[in-house]
C-alpha cells in the first residue's frame, strides 16, 4: 500500500536516524528545487547507464586467466527429502489467474535448464548462478527466493491496485534454474560496477542466447567487494533483461534476511523489484525529481506546476538516499517513474509487459 509503518515483527532493526549509503552511494550535497536548472555532475560510478567502454579495475594489471570449461549439469538434480518450510497460504482475495504469481511455490527439484513455459508472454525466469568455486545453497535459498518474491509481491498488488509481476513458472511452481558459473566472484568483481555486464555474458553462454520474451532475475552466491571500491545489493542497467542481486554482499546481508512466509517485505526483499524497475527504464534522466536515475528524496514536490514544502521522501522504492527498512511506496505522487493514467512521458513501469491484473 502507500507509506506507513511497517510490522515491527518481521524487521530485523528499527530504521536508523541517518543512513549511511555506502561508497557507492553518496548523498547528494545539495537538494535543488523542482525549478532548479538540471544538476552539472558527472554521473557516479555506480550509475545504471553510461557510454564507458566496460574493463577491470585498472588497480588489477595481471591478466585475466583463461576461463575452465564449464561442465554440464545433469538435467535434473532431486532435492533430498528434508523438511521444509510450509508454502505461502493461498489468499482467496487475490484473482484466481495471478495466485500462481503472487503467492509462488519453490520447485521441489534443481534443474539446471529452463522448464516448459506456462506462460507464452513477457515474464522474469529466476536463476540461482553460483560462481566458481562458491558452495551452492539451493535447499536453504530457494524457499527463500520464493517467499520474497511473494512478500513483494503482495506489496506492488496494493501499491498497483490489483497488478502483480508476471514469472516463469513449471507445474504451478516457480522455474528457477540452477546455473554455475565459469568465473570465480573476484574476477567478476575486477569488473566493478559492469559485473552485472559479464555476468549477463556468462548466462547468456550457458543458456544458450537468453529470450527476447524474458527478463532474468539472478540470485548470485558472490558480490564480495574485495579491492575494490564498488559494492551493491543489487544491480542492473537501463533496459535491461538481467537484474542480479548479491547474496554475499556484506553490507547488505549482514544481519538481515528475506522475509517469512506471508509476511511484509524486508529490506532485502525491495531489492530486486528496485531493480526490475531500473531494468525496465525507470528513473528515466528526464522524469521529474530524477538523480542519478534514482528520484532526489529531499526535493520540493510540485503540484499544477508550482513546488509545494513536501518532499519526496526517503520512503519512495526509487529514493537515490533512502535504505530499504520499513515499508516502501511506489511512485506516490505518479509523476516520475509509475502513473497508470499516461501522464509520464518517459518510461513508465505501469506500461511494463510483465504486469498482469
Amino acid at each position: 500500500g502507500g507509506s506507513g509503518s511497517s510490522d515491527k515483527s518481521v524487521e530485523e532493526k528499527p530504521a536508523p536516524t541517518k543512513t549511511n549509503p555506502g561508497p557507492n552511494r553518496p548523498a547528494p550535497n545539495e537538494t535543488p528545487r523542482p525549478s532548479d536548472p538540471d544538476s552539472n555532475e558527472t554521473p557516479r560510478p555506480s550509475d545504471p547507464d553510461s557510454n564507458e567502454t566496460p574493463r577491470p579495475s585498472e588497480s588489477d594489471t595481471s591478466e585475466t586467466p583463461a576461463q575452465p570449461e564449464v561442465k554440464p549439469l545433469p538435467d535434473v538434480i532431486q532435492i533430498p527429502k528434508e523438511p521444509k518450510p510450509t508454502q505461502p497460504p493461498v489468499d482467496i482475495n487475490y484473482p484466481a489467474n495471478i495466485q500462481t504469481f503472487i503467492q509462488p511455490k519453490f520447485p521441489t527439484e534443481i534443474t539446471s535448464t529452463d522448464q516448459v513455459d506456462e506462460v507464452r508472454d513477457e515474464q522474469i525466469h529466476v536463476v540461482y548462478a553460483v560462481p566458481k568455486g562458491e558452495t551452492a545453497r539451493t535447499q536453504e535459498l530457494y524457499p527463500k527466493i520464493a517467499n520474497s518474491i511473494a512478500a513483494w509481491q503482495r506489496w506492488l498488488y496494493a501499491e498497483t491496485n490489483g497488478h502483480v509481476v508476471k514469472f516463469d513458472t513449471y507445474q504451478g511452481a516457480l522455474d528457477i534454474t540452477y546455473v554455475e558459473l565459469p568465473r570465480t566472484d573476484k574476477d567478476y568483481a575486477k569488473w566493478n560496477k559492469y559485473k552485472v555486464v559479464e555476468i549477463a555474458k556468462d548466462l547468456d553462454g550457458i543458456l544458450k542466447e537468453l529470450p527476447s520474451n524474458k527478463k532474468y532475475m539472478v540470485y548470485l552466491e558472490g558480490g564480495r567487494p574485495y579491492d575494490n571500491e564498488y559494492w551493491a545489493c543489487g544491480d542492473t542497467q537501463l533496459d535491461s533483461n538481467v537484474m542480479v542481486q548479491y547474496l554475499l554482499a556484506p553490507t547488505c546481508f549482514d544481519g538481515k534476511d528475506f522475509a517469512i512466509v506471508d509476511a511484509e517485505p524486508r529490506y532485502l526483499d525491495y531489492v530486486m523489484i528496485h531493480e526490475l524497475v531500473h531494468s525496465e527504464g525507470g528513473v528515466a534522466k528526464d522524469a521529474p525529481y530524477e538523480i542519478f536515475y534514482h528520484l532526489n528524496s529531499k526535493a520540493y514536490v510540485v503540484k499544477d506546476g508550482v513546488p509545494t514544502e513536501e518532499l519526496v521522501g526517503e520512503d519512495d522504492l526509487m529514493s537515490y538516499s533512502a535504505d530499504f527498512y520499513g515499508r516502501k511506496s511506489l511512485d506516490r505522487h505518479r509523476q516520475s517513474y509509475y502513473d497508470p493514467s499516461g501522464s509520464i512521458t518517459g518510461a513508465n513501469f505501469a506500461n511494463s509487459k510483465l504486469l498482469i491484473k
